[in-house]
């Protein structure tokens, strides 16, 4: 099974609450002063990405040789699975989770080892006892969408051990590590992790398509041979580059967003919905039993709401919603009641996984 995103909408006017992605345009003074400062001589040159790949290396406290600039996380992955993976080989998995994995191991050959939901939240208990001798990659997507879970260090350092006794690789995605949950970077024994990052997410960058990989330099040698010459424009990796200097425009957004949360989740459990916060940008809603999916979405994209319906079982019935601001929330809720809500009996109270 996989999750996917609503297809992108040339609908300007939109509340796109279906991607997981910033919800508000970033701070027009903060994208005029990273153009403003855009040398037109490096328009004319083909990409040098040293500078970024060093910006990069201190924003992770890392050395350079391993780290590897890619056009966002998801190129990351595809050159990873091309390096270290071939046909007929096991790639441990959760499922559902991000389409893109299942898609990259048909594409090399491999046979996909998927993990189901497990009430709490998968743990490394689960990962491990998925991993068999013909495993060669363990992807763990951390906080994985659309359940929310998350592995901590402790946790991660069990998986990668059992990787270890076959000889296999784990990637962690941390492309919404952004949003409050922990990283393996840096953390003491998780050093022969391969780490995928992302500007697309809290950074709210998207449009610039730019990410990273954090490897052992051999496992970044190894990818690098897959990727593209210039992989990234330099305009992009100047963009990058400014807005390393303001993680305060990250920081305020999330706490905004964190902020919202409650005022979501209340809302929507008083309209008689049962809500799943995941502690990253997004909640599973789940429609009361008299309401069509279908017919919510169709709905509320005609009202200028952008939600994610696409999720399987055993969300047939339920809706992956990002948070957004206070703001985005307050107007929402009325149109929600409008489209979605049958009268409760009472509030439905929220539940985590």
């Amino acid at each position: 099974m996989t999750v996917r995103a609503p297809s992108p909408s040339a609908r300007a006017d939109l509340l796109r609450l279906g991607h997981n992605e910033r919800t508000v345009p970033l701070p027009a003074e903060a994208v005029g002063a990273a153009l403003a400062t855009v040398d037109p001589m490096v328009l004319t040159m083909v990409p040098d990405l040293t500078s970024l790949t060093g910006r990069l290396a201190e924003f992770v406290h890392g050395d350079p040789d391993r780290i590897l600039v890619t056009p966002g996380a998801d190129a990351a992955a595809a050159w990873t699975f091309a390096a270290l993976v071939g046909p007929g080989d096991e790639v441990v998995m959760p499922d559902p989770s991000y389409h893109r994995y299942a898609e990259m191991s048909d594409l090399v050959g491999a046979v996909p080892r998927r993990i189901a939901p497990v009430a709490g939240g998968r743990g490394a208990g689960d990962f491990a006892a998925a991993i068999g001798p013909r495993t060669r990659l363990v992807v763990v997507v951390n906080p994985d969408s659309p359940t929310g879970d998350v592995l901590d260090a402790s946790q991660l350092a069990d998986v990668l051990y059992a990787a270890r006794e076959v000889g296999a690789t784990v990637v962690v995605d941390e492309v919404y590590h952004g949003f409050g949950a922990p990283t393996a970077i840096g953390v003491p024994g998780l050093d022969d992790l391969v780490v995928l990052r992302s500007f697309s997410k809290a950074w709210g960058l998207a449009g610039i398509r730019v990410g990273f990989l954090v490897a052992p330099p051999d496992v970044v040698a190894a990818v690098a041979r897959h990727r593209t010459r210039h992989p990234v424009s330099a305009l992009s990796a100047h963009v990058i580059e400014h807005f390393l200097d303001r993680p305060d425009i990250v920081d305020d957004y999330v706490a905004e967003m964190h902020a919202a949360v409650p005022l979501l989740v209340d809302g929507l459990a008083n309209l008689g919905c049962r809500v799943h916060p995941t502690g990253a940008s997004w909640v599973i809603v789940d429609l009361p039993p008299t309401v069509d999916r279908d017919d919510v979405t169709a709905s509320l994209r005609a009202c200028g709401v952008e939600v994610s319906a696409g999720l399987p079982s055993p969300w047939e019935r339920s809706i992956r919603l990002t948070v957004g601001t206070r703001p985005q929330v307050e107007a929402l809720l009325p149109l929600w009641a409008e489209v979605v809500a049958e009268p409760a009996a009472g509030p439905v109270p929220g539940v985590g996984w």
